[in-house]
């Protein structure tokens, strides 16, 4: 994850997109399975 998050903020994307992919989207995985 450290490399993704990486990619992302030299993407641009702000702190809060990125807390939103990684945050939001995990909890999501991690409560379906």
């Amino acid at each position: 994850l450290p490399a993704l998050t990486e990619a992302l903020v030299e993407r641009g994307y702000d702190d809060a997109t990125i807390l939103k992919l990684l945050g939001e989207n995990w909890l999501r995985v991690f409560e379906a399975s």
